[in-house]
Formats: structure tokens, C-alpha cells, sequence
């Protein structure tokens, strides 16, 4: 414990040299000393360890008590001066303060108006100085400003002149342009015609063309199926034609002049990878585009393939595939929604009876194809004559009502022998062939046309 700690310095250098030199009875006889003052007072510690006598200690306690007394009257009364003088410098202070305070008010008021006339004249100066300038800035920006209407005058003079010369020079070059056109036009349509030649004649090209059209042509015919290309996609055909349940049907394009065996068989090894695959497929299409026979196969044929049914076609052109394809596609899903059925239902050992309704199913496909694909010639046939008949009808028409207004134009009423009518007209009613004049109730004009003679009956009752 450091017990120098808290001492006064005066006696802090003295006690530790002591301490430092003193034998240790002196330090313990001071420690007890210490203490015993400090817990019981000085009159015990010389009672007891200097066996004082009690009167002698009784009259020094008296004696200090007398001393102390003396000595807090002496402090009450310096205490009491001490006041005194205190208070009394305050209240001098106080009034110093309070003379100061009028003095400073008085100074800053003087200040304050003082200051308030220097910037008061100030602001007048400074104000005449800025009207002053101002008016000089105006004249100089309504000079400024009549030179800008000058520039501007003289520029917009300079800009119709150039663009005159620019509007001449433009037609020059236009005039330049399409000589050079012509003259660059048959060396550029000659190369195209090369580059187009080339194209033509590429594999991938040809690919490109005939999966597009065939695209084109499928989707018409499915409306509610989703095409999607997979000519990237090795060994699953060229297009995947998939319904709303997630069915596929295959289809392999070639649009060339010559179909190979190695066609066929690539398209029947992609056949089989999409079965190893188990997914959800309904059956394959082969189409040639521009090859009508498919080697072993014919122009048509349907083949049962990993029992699903594969249909092989073939086509002389575009114009052929575009008006046979939707119907052969329509006919082909429904035959592929009904040979999935059939398999589904089917149990395990009706294996043989599934492969003899294929094979049946087959037979009566390529016995029917025949029929088929002459109805579909008729139809087309009676489509064209229907269209051509219309045409006619149309042409006969215009042509009576010209005829009209030509008679009419000359003060005439068209005679039995003129009015015209269409076969449609004539073979549903027989008797309206005879000619017919229709009179106006109001102002008695005639028509031989049964229309115009509504038309102007109304216009007539209306006015």
C-alpha cells in the first residue's frame, strides 16, 4: 500500500527518506502512533503509551477548546468583514455594470444611425450608378439586336440562295443516280442472278425452303397444333408438329429432284431413336417436295413403323403439295389418334390381332387413295368453275349496266330483246327472261332495272 499517496509535498520527500532509513521498530511504533491518533485522538494515545496524567490532559483539551473558540471568533469576524467587503464590491460592480450597459446602449444607437445614413446614401449612389448603367447595357442590346435582325435578314438571303443551288445540285445527282442505276443495273442483276443461281443449288438452302414451306403448309392445315423446327437437332427429323397434349408427329422434308434409299432409311433410324426416347410421339410423315416417287415406297404409302403409323409422300412440285398435303395431314392425324387408342385399350396378348387391323387398316388406305385423290381433282375442278362462272356473271353484269346508262344517256328505255341476265337468274326463274319495265308511281319515269326503280321511287317520296 502506498502510504505517501495523499501527503502533503512539503513533507512528501522528508517521510520517504525516513521511511527508507528507519529501523523497523521506529516504523511500527509510528504506524501505531498513527493510528491510535487518527481512531482515538492525541489524549488517548499519551494516556496510553506516555501515561500523561489525566489532569494534565485535561487541561491541555481545555486550553485547545479555548483556542479554537478564540480562533473561530476571530474568523467570524474576518468572515463577517470578508462579507462586508464582498458585498460591497458587487454593488459596485453591479453599478459599473448597469453605467456600462447605458453607455453601450447609447453608443450603439449613435452607431446604428450613423450607419443608417452612410448606407442609406450609399443605396442612393449605388442605385443611380446601376440606372445609370442599365440605361447604357439597353442602348447597347437594342443596338446588338439590330444587328442580329440585320445578320439574320442577310443570312435567311444566303440560305434560300444555297438552298436553291442545293435543290439544283440534289436533282443533278439524282439525275447522276439513275444513270448510274442504269447503267450498273445489268452487270448487278446478272450477278445477282449468279448469286441467286448458286443459292439455289446449295444443300442447306434447299433444306431451308422446303421446311419453311412445308412449315407454311402444315400449320395452315393444323391450325390448333404448334410446328416447331428441329433441323439442328440430330436424328428427330426435320419439323415436330405437336398438339395441345404434348403429341408429336414427325415430319422429314427433301426438297430435291433425286430421293435416295439412304433417305429412307435415315428417316426410319430417326423413327426408331424417337421410340428408344419413349416420348409421347403419334407417328412420322416423309415428304418429297419435288420428287413424286420415293424409292420402294411409291407416291403414297403408309407403313406401320414400331406400331406407329409412317406415311410416305411424294409430290411433283409446290403447286401439288400445297393443294394435296392438308388433305392426306388431316386424314393421317385422325388415323394416328385412332391407332393410339386402339393400342391403349388393347392388354397384352391381342399383339397379333392390333398388327392384322394395322395391316387391314393399310390395305383399305392405299385401296381408297385412289378414289380419294380423284374427288379431291373433281373438287378442285368444280372450285375453278364455280370461280370461273362468277367471273363471268360479274363481266355480264357490268356489261348491262353499261349498256343501261348508255340508253338512258340517250333519252331511250331498253328494249325486251337488250336486257341481260345471268344463267343463274335465268335457270332459277324461267319467266323472269322476258323483259320487264318498271314505271314511277310519282313522276312516272321507267327503268327496266328493278333496283334503280326502287332507288328512285324512294328518292321521289322522300322529296
Amino acid at each position: 500500500m502506498n502510504i505517501t499517496a495523499h501527503l502533503d509535498p512539503v513533507y512528501h520527500a522528508d517521510i520517504i527518506e525516513w521511511a527508507a532509513s528507519a529501523p523497523p521498530e521506529a516504523l511500527t511504533h509510528a504506524f501505531v502512533m498513527g493510528y491510535t491518533v487518527y481512531t482515538s485522538g492525541l489524549a488517548e494515545y499519551y494516556r496510553t503509551y506516555h501515561r500523561v496524567d489525566a489532569t494534565c490532559l485535561r487541561d491541555l483539551e481545555t486550553e485547545l477548546k479555548a483556542r479554537i473558540a478564540e480562533n473561530a471568533g476571530d474568523a467570524a469576524a474576518i468572515e463577517e468583514r470578508i462579507s462586508k467587503r464582498v458585498r460591497n464590491e458587487t454593488q459596485t460592480l453591479a453599478d459599473d455594470c448597469a453605467y456600462a450597459q447605458q453607455q453601450l446602449a447609447r453608443q450603439r444607437a449613435e452607431f446604428e444611425r450613423i450607419v443608417d445614413e452612410r448606407v442609406a446614401s450609399r443605396l442612393v449612389a449605388e442605385k443611380a450608378a446601376l440606372e445609370a448603367e442599365l440605361s447604357a447595357q439597353s442602348r447597347i442590346v437594342e443596338s446588338l439586336q439590330s444587328q442580329i435582325q440585320a445578320v439574320s435578314t442577310r443570312a435567311a438571303t444566303e440560305v434560300a440562295f444555297y438552298h436553291e443551288k442545293l435543290e439544283a445540285a440534289s436533282r443533278e445527282v439524282v439525275v447522276l443516280g439513275h444513270k448510274f442505276a442504269e447503267a450498273m443495273h445489268s452487270e448487278e442483276m446478272a450477278r445477282l442472278r449468279a448469286e441467286l443461281q448458286i443459292l439455289k443449288g446449295s444443300n442447306s438452302v434447299k433444306c431451308i425452303i422446303g421446311e419453311t414451306l412445308l412449315s407454311d403448309v402444315i400449320q395452315a392445315a393444323l391450325p390448333m397444333w404448334e410446328v416447331v423446327h428441329k433441323g439442328k437437332t440430330p436424328h428427330e427429323c426435320d419439323i415436330h408438329v405437336v398438339n395441345s397434349q404434348g403429341e408429336i408427329i414427325m415430319v422429314e422434308s427433301k426438297y430435291k429432284k433425286t430421293i435416295e434409299r439412304e433417305d429412307v432409311d435415315k428417316f426410319v433410324a430417326d423413327i426408331a431413336h424417337m421410340d428408344s426416347t419413349k416420348r409421347p410421339y403419334l407417328g412420322a410423315i416423309f415428304v418429297s417436295i419435288k420428287k413424286a416417287t420415293i424409292p420402294h415406297k411409291g407416291s403414297v404409302c403408309l407403313e406401320i413403323v414400331h406400331r406407329r403409323p409412317v406415311l410416305y409422300l411424294g409430290f411433283a412440285g409446290e403447286d401439288e403439295l400445297q393443294q394435296q398435303l392438308p388433305m392426306y395431314i388431316g386424314v393421317f392425324v385422325q388415323y394416328c389418334q385412332v391407332m393410339r387408342n386402339i393400342v391403349q385399350v388393347a392388354d397384352e396378348n391381342a399383339d397379333a390381332d392390333i398388327d392384322a387391323l394395322f395391316e387391314a387398316v393399310n390395305e383399305h388406305f392405299k385401296a381408297t387413295h385412289p378414289i380419294k385423290m380423284h374427288v379431291a381433282r373433281l373438287q378442285r375442278q368444280h372450285q375453278e368453275s364455280a370461280r370461273t362462272i362468277a367471273d363471268v356473271e360479274k363481266s355480264i353484269l357490268a356489261l348491262s349496266s353499261s349498256m343501261e346508262a348508255f340508253l338512258q344517256k340517250h333519252d331511250r328505255i331498253a328494249p325486251a330483246h337488250v336486257q341481260i341476265q345471268t344463267r343463274t337468274q335465268a335457270q332459277a326463274h324461267p319467266t323472269a327472261a322476258l323483259s320487264k319495265t318498271y314505271v314511277c308511281e310519282v313522276c312516272s319515269e321507267k327503268f327496266s332495272n328493278k333496283r334503280k326503280h326502287g332507288m328512285h321511287v324512294k328518292e321521289c317520296t322522300a322529296s
